[in-house]
């Protein structure tokens, strides 16, 4: 198989399509026309996920189908319907119990502090969210750079989910007003939603025009249509909701990734923004949390790695772990997990359990010095989690031919590695958050997550995330300097350096201005 070498655009072409008759037709198209389509079209395709497998299709359909058939694949429609239905009502069940009538909201159990709830210093989080967007950005800027390095950003997504229900919770827990909450909560995420992904949907109608026939049937099987439609779609927030029913949609007919492709977790989030008035009662209830968040760990670690398996197992890799990351209600337990997180730290006793031991033996008191050490050792366990997690994927590596390939054991080992760190980095996350409220300024993590420019840059870290792509997606457009992998690092330097202006830009001149207008 061909390999991808620097300027051999014709020939990354030829191994993405797999098939010489299309190329023959655009034998009119220059290089550079292929190359600019190509920027636009790869770094989405592999940054965020647009399935990379089912458009091998058209190379593989007798071998290995992209989507179900029925009848003729029947048990494995029924299986992954079972399963999906299973994980959604037991999530359901298991996280959003009604409160039973006469039952305490917050019972008088022994790990309730009589004194109400404790003040919880949040100060050094919004630090720590900054360092994880600066991740998943890197992350997704590394991918396209000459070392094509997979820096597990989506490990740090489970934070997002986890910070959200632990934040929530501690401004809501004693008085939560379903109207207010979730008009707030909208017009936090909303008005950077729908301008990012306008501008999102600006970009792939500019790529489509400019694509050649082969590599806009291999990016945009449906044309402008699909997109259209997956606009629609991304509009209404609908993407990651029905995102798994791509096991039976044609090729031409998939659900793709919002039309600004990073703004997925703002739709899975906000399910979690619509559930929460009715998940915090329940999790109020309950007495034993720490033993709780451990249960609701297996539960989120074991459904991500059965959904995973059943796509690698019938369909492809990426529809399994697109399907484990993001479909809203099989992440519900890592967001009640924060919420849970959260009333622990604010009404547990003194020794609050650090949640990696035993849950029902282990009261890791101590001072704000020992907390500090705590939150850098879990910082630090992270850092070389990730460190192993990125040479493991760099010595799995597929080509791009493998890539594209759903049979292919390389690409399906490959995206193992990124779902087992993504599937149980939770427990890490919900130590670090705790030891961070706790220590004050003590020890290296929350001295760094302290720091004013860390700190400003978790202010501005919603906007800069929703446009850290888009703004790198128009430089290679605009320039047409290099083809995918290879991206100058002076281009990406220069992309990350603007995606912080923006964010700062919209942040303060619409973001902020927005939300005070829609809040009132």
């Amino acid at each position: 198989s061909l390999k991808f070498r620097p300027g051999l655009t014709f020939y990354l072409a030829t191994v993405l399509v797999d098939m010489v008759d299309l190329l023959e037709q655009d034998a009119a198209v220059n290089a550079s026309g292929s190359e600019a389509a190509l920027l636009l079209v790869l770094p989405k395709l592999r940054f965020l996920g647009m399935n990379l497998a089912r458009q091998s299709q058209l190379a593989h359909e007798q071998s290995s189908p992209s989507t179900l058939q029925w009848p003729e694949q029947a048990a494995e429609s029924c299986t992954i319907l079972f399963v999906l239905a299973s994980i959604c009502i037991f999530n359901l069940v298991f996280c959003c119990r009604p409160k039973v009538t006469g039952e305490e909201l917050i019972p008088g159990a022994r790990e309730l502090r009589p004194e109400g709830c404790e003040r919880v210093d949040t100060g050094a989080l919004t630090g720590l969210r900054g360092l994880a967007a600066l991740h998943v950005a890197f992350g997704h800027y590394a991918s396209g750079s000459k070392f094509q390095l997979d820096l597990i950003g989506g490990a740090s997504m489970s934070f997002f989910y986890l910070l959200s229900g632990f934040i929530m919770t501690l401004g809501y827990t004693k008085k939560l007003d379903a109207r207010r909450f979730l008009r707030n909560r909208v017009a936090r995420l909303l008005p950077t939603y729908l301008l990012t992904n306008v501008l999102g949907y600006a970009l792939e109608l500019a790529s489509l025009h400019s694509m050649p026939a082969s590599v806009r049937q291999f990016s945009a099987p449906g044309g402008a249509f699909s997109l259209g439609f997956n606009f629609v779609l991304t509009l209404f927030g609908f993407n990651m909701w029905v995102y798994p029913a791509n096991a039976w949609l044609g090729t031409k007919y998939q659900i793709l990734l919002p039309s600004n492709g990073v703004t997925w977790t703002v739709q899975t989030m906000m399910v979690f923004n619509f559930l929460f008035p009715v998940i915090l009662p329940r999790l109020q209830s309950i007495r034993n949390r720490p033993a709780m968040i451990h249960a609701l760990y297996w539960i989120q670690g074991f459904t991500f790695m059965a959904v995973f398996a059943l796509g690698l197992c019938w369909l492809n890799g990426q529809y399994g772990y697109w399907t484990a990351r993001a479909w809203p209600l099989g992440r519900l337990p890592v967001f009640a997990m924060g919420c849970l997180a959260a009333l622990e730290r604010q009404h547990g006793e003194m020794s609050t359990s650090c949640y990696l031991c035993c849950p029902f033996r282990c009261l890791a008191g101590g001072d704000a010095k020992t907390w500090g050490r705590r939150a850098t050792a879990a910082g630090l366990i992270y850092v070389i989690l990730l460190v192993l997690g990125i040479i493991a994927m760099q010595m799995t590596k597929p080509t791009m031919a493998e890539m594209m390939d759903p049979s292919s054991n390389a690409a399906n080992t490959y995206v193992s590695i990124r779902a087992l760190w993504e599937a149980f980095a939770p427990m890490l996350f919900i130590v670090l958050i705790v030891a961070l409220t706790r220590c004050g300024e003590e020890g290296l993590a929350a001295r760094l997550c302290r720091w004013k420019a860390v700190n400003y840059i978790g202010d501005i870290s919603m906007a800069f995330y929703m446009t850290h792509i888009l703004v790198l997606e128009f430089f290679t457009l605009t320039f047409n300097l290099s083809s995918y992998g290879q991206t100058p690092l002076w281009l990406l330097a220069l992309a990350m350096l603007v995606s912080l202006s923006v964010g700062a830009i919209l942040t303060q001149c619409f973001e902020a201005p927005l939300r005070r207008l829609l809040r009132s």
